[in-house]
């Protein structure tokens, strides 16, 4: 609302009664409340849900994607012999950054 009214915008919500002209002190009073209400729903739900991921984590839950099982050393040897990263994936069935992420860490450390 703030964006809308700084380019001069007057939003009238005919069906709520709401009007946002800025000379109308009842309207502030009721967007600064709206924005108070939509901050505290807000916050409950980033609290039920890090409640939801906790409890997940306390029965066991494994949470995100499962991790990729593949040959890490089968990545590395197709690229020493200079085959392309497509190439490579579609040899091993595995994404193309799945691929990278595991030999390029592995290629700064020499």
């Amino acid at each position: 609302m703030a964006a809308l009214a700084s380019y001069g915008v007057r939003f009238i919500a005919t069906t709520q009664g709401l009007d946002t002209d800025a000379s109308n002190p009842c309207s502030k009073l009721m967007l600064t409340m709206l924005a108070g209400v939509a901050e505290f729903e807000r916050e409950l739900i980033i609290e039920r849900t890090m409640a939801g991921i906790e409890a997940a984590r306390k029965r066991g839950v494994q949470l995100g994607r499962r991790p990729r099982v593949f040959r890490r050393d089968e990545v590395q040897r197709l690229r020493s012999e200079g085959k392309s990263w497509k190439a490579i994936s579609t040899a091993l069935g595995v994404p193309v950054g799945t691929c990278r992420g595991a030999v390029e860490p592995l290629e700064g450390m020499q």
